[in-house]
């Protein structure tokens, strides 16, 4: 667990920030109620922070949440940690994905998130359970990488 304790000139009692890609395109976007920036490293550390990712053409954004954040200094990289959620994008006629861990990587280019962690992934009546976690936002996929377990609860018929 990484703790950030700076003195820093650069900070913000409540921050919205977007970050576009090369292409022009929003990367992603975040706001909170505090942001510091390292004047040397120019990297970015948040509290409480709100995310959100563009998920696939016309299907909505990802949107993220933690306790605490680290933003890279070229916005290639975001860390959050404590208490995350992420929510996959809300989709006509499928059940939302959510995601709960307590580290996440997000690489906004090429849209992917990563967890060496217990994660639990929660889609309608189905959680699934697994240490270790690849999420491809662009194509709404999350793939848990060991120790998975899965309880699915059957859905009533109408």
């Amino acid at each position: 667990t990484e703790i950030y304790t700076l003195s820093l000139h650069d900070a913000l009692p409540i921050y919205h920030l977007v970050t576009m890609n090369q292409q022009g395109k929003v990367s992603f976007r975040s706001n909170g109620p505090y942001a510091a920036r390292d004047p040397n490293t120019q990297e970015l550390f948040v509290n409480t922070p709100q995310f959100s990712f563009p998920g696939k053409t016309g299907q909505g954004d990802w949107h993220g949440h933690s306790q605490h954040g680290w933003v890279s200094a070229g916005g290639d990289e975001i860390r959050l940690r404590e208490a995350v959620v992420l929510d996959g994008p809300v989709v006509p006629g499928k059940d939302q994905v959510h995601v709960n861990t307590e580290q996440l990587n997000v690489f906004p280019d090429p849209q992917t998130a990563h967890s060496d962690v217990l994660v639990t992934t929660v889609q309608g009546t189905t959680i699934i359970h697994g240490v270790g976690m690849n999420a491809f936002m662009k194509d709404s996929r999350v793939e848990l990488l060991s120790k998975v377990s899965l309880h699915d609860v059957p859905r009533k018929k109408d």
